[in-house]
């Protein structure tokens, strides 16, 4: 659509932001009622302009986000991520962030985790003892990972590193 608000009365489990609305020169994020209880958004760029921020989902399990550049933060901010403690599936690719935000280890429901090359990972990422895949970038990391990653049992993937440390 090209309101700013959707116009569904039902409630919204799986959502999908795909397209751009450049109608008037304005990009605002929508506004909805209903997502409040969505459980899946996956946003593709650069329709990533119009995604509400992370504090109005309440039950969110998978959230992909795709493109973002770190531009917008007065809406999406990184630090509510932690505020979503339901999520289990956490893809981040092909946006510009350089560290997650130590708030990631509020996470604890969290199995997947793909992020973007040459994302530094807090050391609170060593509480997500449910972790079972965690890839950053498709190349490999150059630079140690946090102390007591090694003690993640539940983790199955791990990308490729090039690592120093003997704790790993």
């Amino acid at each position: 659509g090209t309101s700013d608000t959707m116009s569904s009365e039902g409630i919204v489990r799986r959502w999908s932001l795909q397209n751009d609305r450049t109608e008037e020169g304005q990009r605002r994020p929508l506004r909805s009622k209903s997502i409040g209880q969505a459980r899946s958004v996956v946003t593709f760029a650069p329709a990533i302009d119009l995604m509400p921020p992370f504090s109005s989902f309440v039950v969110l399990r998978v959230l992909d986000l795709d493109g973002y550049d770190g531009t917008m933060e007065d809406h999406l901010n990184l630090q509510e991520l932690g505020s979503l403690l339901h999520l289990r599936y956490l893809r981040l690719l092909e946006m510009k962030i350089d560290e997650l935000p130590e708030e990631i280890g509020k996470l604890q429901f969290l199995q997947v985790l793909d992020l973007p090359e040459h994302t530094r990972l807090p050391s609170t990422v060593i509480k997500l003892t449910r972790l079972m895949y965690l890839r950053i970038g498709r190349g490999s990391w150059n630079y140690d990972p946090p102390d007591g990653i090694g003690n993640l049992t539940s983790l199955e993937v791990l990308g490729r590193i090039s690592v120093s440390s003997v704790s790993i």
